[in-house]
């Protein structure tokens, strides 16, 4: 085991990032945030990938997405239960929707009532994901799998889990865009 500069203790194998998987219950980023994973008040049973089609704007986008998912949409909160995006010269973790909510990230096939929602920012239509980006996201999901037994196929794009529910190809969702390669982001996880 590994110890990070606030002398915690990292307790999963996702090797070097800027946050650390304290245990069951939180993470702390290396910003010093504690973020508390509360137990979800629902089976998790997949893990939703999403993108925010947005530009990361190096600030805390996370911010101005939950404010347009309450006030256009007028959800009750974000409809992600996580976000990777860059801040502070660095990616971050940031928590979104508590875990005790259903999220608002996928609809179809009643997703919300049995996934996590986690959403990268960025235009995943336009550009490549960034590789530590990408790092830090798989490295989460990694932890959130262990955390739920969540198997390695249960870990969609939000688009996938569109099509497993059988929505018309005219309806579907270019989320997580096209240049996040689904099959490729899943060989780095648990099996």
């Amino acid at each position: 085991m590994k110890e990070n500069e606030l002398g915690i203790e990292q307790k999963s194998d996702t090797g070097q990032s800027n946050i650390w998987f304290v245990d069951e219950k939180r993470y702390i980023s290396i910003a010093g945030k504690d973020m508390k994973i509360e137990n979800p008040g629902f089976p998790v049973e997949y893990l939703i990938i999403h993108h925010s089609a947005t530009k990361d704007t190096k600030e805390e986008d996370s911010i101005g997405i939950k404010k347009y998912h309450k006030e256009e949409k007028r959800w009750t909160d974000i409809g992600y239960h996580w976000m990777c995006e860059f801040v502070d010269q660095r990616y971050e973790i940031i928590k979104g929707r508590p875990m005790t909510q259903t999220g608002a990230h996928c609809r179809a096939g009643r997703m919300n009532k049995k996934s996590l929602g986690f959403c990268m920012v960025g235009n995943f239509e336009n550009n490549k994901p960034p590789d530590e980006q990408l790092f830090l996201t798989k490295s989460v999901v990694r932890d959130f799998q262990r955390m739920f037994s969540v198997p390695r196929e249960n870990v969609l794009g939000h688009r996938e889990a569109e099509r497993m529910a059988k929505v018309a190809n005219n309806n579907l969702t270019d989320c997580p865009g096209k240049n996040l390669d689904m099959n490729l982001f899943r060989k780095d996880l648990l099996t």
